[in-house]
């Protein structure tokens, strides 16, 4: 499997901060898949994909946690040639499905997920922030 995929040249541009971390320690140990988009020369966009395994499926599942195309490259198709692309590599690595999660008021991105057929599940997914919690 390839650790990184890349949709044209300069990622460079793009990797800084936190994400610079997670290209340089979670790429290379199969922990992540970043996929970039760019228009001359520039990057875009790039979405990334977390590996994670189903018991109940026995199988592979990725899940999309970063989706981000540049405001000045919104509307022009590329969050939707991001999705696809993930989508593409989902099933080419064998995985049973990809799942990503959005805030129920980010009407723009249902509207982009819908459009790109992907369906809203009727499982109920819970979370437990950790950060103030003694443990």
């Amino acid at each position: 499997m390839t650790a990184l995929l890349v949709l044209g040249a300069g990622l460079l541009g793009l990797v800084i901060g936190s994400f610079l971390n997670v290209v340089v320690h979670r790429v290379p140990r199969g922990e992540s898949v970043v996929l970039v988009a760019e228009r001359a020369g520039a990057v875009t966009g790039f979405v990334q994909l977390f590996p994670m395994f189903s018991s109940v499926r026995t199988a592979r599942i990725w899940v999309l946690n970063d989706l981000y195309v540049a405001a000045n490259a919104r509307r022009c198709g590329f969050a939707r040639a991001l999705l696809d692309a993930a989508v593409r590599f989902a099933g080419e690595d064998g995985a049973a499905r990809i799942v990503l999660e959005t805030d129920r008021g980010n009407a723009p991105a249902r509207a982009l997920y819908r459009a790109a057929g992907w369906a809203e599940d009727d499982s109920q997914w819970y979370s437990l922030s950790l950060a103030q919690r003694e443990v």
